[in-house]
Order: C-alpha cells, then structure tokens, then sequence
C-alpha cells in the first residue's frame, strides 16, 4: 500500500523528529507547534524551579519574561538572532536558563 506523502507535517521543536521527517518527506511542508513549545519551555521552568515566580501576582517579571521568550517563535528568521540578544540581556537573572534552553 502506498500512500501519498503529507501536504504538511506539525511537529514539535526536537530536532530527532524534524530530522526523521525532512528525510522521509522531504516535499512535505513543515510548521512547529506553538502549544508543544509551550509545554516545553514549561517543563523547563519547572525544571529551574521557577513555578512560584511565574504565578507571583506582585511581580511578573519571571512570566513577562517567558512569554517575550515564546514570542521569538513570530519573529522573522532575518530578525531572530538580534531580537533573541536583545530579550537576552533584559531577562531577570533566573530566566536565563530557559533563555539558554530556547538556543
């Protein structure tokens, strides 16, 4: 049985898997699910143990600043190494793991 290849392939952000298809589909479209790399970089903010900063109500800095992070995913990819460097230097000191986790 063969079947046609996929117009378009949703995937998440892991490399393993956008490699595997680009290879068995290489003339399929592809697009990145943004939800996927929102559980991500939330797995990831549990893992910096940054769960009680991200739901504080008097200082949103630690959510403001993961946000503007998942925001890099609507940046055009002319933009994104010089907007990345700018969020960088302005994300409080605790989010730069999740920032270094989004390299």
């Amino acid at each position: 049985l063969h079947l046609p290849d996929p117009h378009t392939i949703v995937t998440s952000f892991e490399l393993g898997i956008i490699n595997a298809c680009l290879s068995v589909f290489p003339d399929s479209t592809y697009r990145l699910c943004f939800f996927l790399l929102g559980q991500s970089v939330w797995r990831e903010v549990q893992a910096e143990e940054l769960q009680r900063g991200y739901v504080n109500e008097e200082d949103r800095s630690v959510m403001t600043a993961v946000h503007q992070l998942l925001s890099l995913a609507f940046v055009q990819v002319h933009d994104l190494e010089d907007t990345f460097d700018l969020l960088y230097d302005e994300v409080p000191d605790e989010v730069i793991g999740i920032a270094e986790y989004l390299l």
